[in-house]
């Protein structure tokens, strides 16, 4: 019997990037380079193209947001440990953070792992009183998964929808925040930003059906 979504996200926890993450990284970035499958009969010329796009990828990501927090997505599985799934990297300014990737390996995509990951920053982006912003390609389905969690569309081209979302600041909205909330005992993920020292606190969120006691995941 395969574990629910519900299952995989009381399951899943962020920790920081590291170097050893590298293969990894890259076998999530070549995953999602469908545009490229044309030329995947040449293997040769295929690995070639996408070891160049990653490569230029990362040092756009590096030059573009030198202060990013990156982090890995993992779930944890009592036979076999923990082990990576996905990626997300946001850049957290004073006054706005950007999601600048966010990917899930395609054997857990739909299992609301994404889901998990997005709706924990939107709740850490709220408490910094920041925007959210993020840039999806037009056809990717995940812009339907972004409107579903309140982000709405603020420019749009034949090659980028940009989007943001802008907390509910209302008593009511902060109070219920706090309820689906469970702290986790550490900070998993912190970096110093130019502008502003930046602490992106991990939180675990109680969906639907989990008991209000549940511990948080470590």
């Amino acid at each position: 019997m395969h574990p629910s979504a519900e299952d995989k996200t009381a399951r899943c926890f962020l920790r920081p990037a590291e170097a050893e993450d590298e293969e990894f990284l890259f076998r999530l970035f070549a995953e999602s380079q469908e545009h490229l499958a044309a030329f995947k009969p040449n293997a040769e010329l295929y690995m070639s193209l996408i070891e160049m796009q990653y490569r230029w990828r990362k040092q756009s990501y590096s030059n573009g947001f030198p202060n990013a927090v990156d982090a890995i997505l993992c779930l944890r599985d009592a036979a076999r440990g923990s082990s990576p799934v996905g990626r997300i990297l946001v850049d957290c300014q004073p006054e706005r953070w950007r999601i600048v990737d966010i990917a899930v390996l395609g054997a857990h995509r739909g299992s609301g792992l994404g889901n998990w990951a997005i709706r924990l920053c939107q709740q850490r982006c709220a408490a910094a009183k920041a925007k959210l912003s993020l840039a999806v390609r037009p056809e990717n389905r995940a812009r339907r998964l972004y409107e579903r969690l309140g982000f709405s569309t603020t420019e749009e081209s034949l090659l980028a929808v940009e989007m943001e979302w802008v907390a509910p600041f209302s008593p009511a909205a902060e109070s219920k925040d706090e309820m689906e909330l469970a702290p986790v005992t550490r900070t998993l993920v912190s970096r110093a930003s130019q502008n502003a020292a930046v602490a992106l606190e991990i939180f675990q969120l109680r969906f639907p059906g989990m008991a209000a006691g549940s511990s948080p995941v470590t």
